[in-house]
């Protein structure tokens, strides 16, 4: 399904994998990610859409080395602990969930409104309006498509001001 290269963000896979709410398996290596302290990887079923979702720093405070897979709480998070790390240096308990949250940026151009949606492949969002603050209307229902990214077109109504915010689905 997916052969580790020991490249710079991919190495020395650690233990189990463990399935995500999307239906994706996400799984942890030792070393590797952006720093060689390890990673958290997801990838398909099928083997395709490897990516790192994270990436642990020997400098951080979610620890680094993780030398277990990952487990999925009543919640829905998943769960792990890292070898070293940590107030001490002696380890973390870490939590995943949700792996990203939303980045949403808004544009207005030739009488549109342009909702700018990033996150996390795969993975359901709804993007909500107010124009009060106090009630949401959901606009868009969408799963993220496999570049993560997503935009939502409205008509531009002058002299109506709207919020605009994104919430994760699970």
């Amino acid at each position: 399904m997916h052969s580790f290269d020991g490249g710079p963000f991919n190495a020395n896979p650690s233990s189990w994998l463990c399935e995500g709410d999307d239906g994706a398996l996400f799984g942890t290596t030792r070393h590797g990610g952006a720093e060689n302290a390890g990673a958290i990887f997801r990838m398909n079923k099928d083997g395709s859409g490897f990516e790192i979702v994270h990436s642990f720093s020997a400098t951080g405070s979610d620890g680094y080395e993780p030398l277990t897979g990952l487990g999925r709480g009543p919640d829905g998070a998943l769960y792990g602990t890292t070898y070293y790390g940590g107030e001490f240096g002696l380890g973390t308990v870490f939590k995943l969930w949700p792996p990203q949250t939303p980045d949403i940026s808004i544009t207005v151009t030739n009488n549109r409104i342009d909702v700018n949606l990033s996150g996390v492949p795969n993975y359901r969002y709804q993007i909500l309006r107010s124009i009060d603050l106090k009630g949401w209307a959901i606009v868009a229902d969408i799963t993220l498509p496999a570049g993560g990214a997503y935009v939502f077109h409205e008509a531009f109504a002058p002299g109506l001001a709207a919020f605009y915010k994104a919430v994760w689905i699970r």
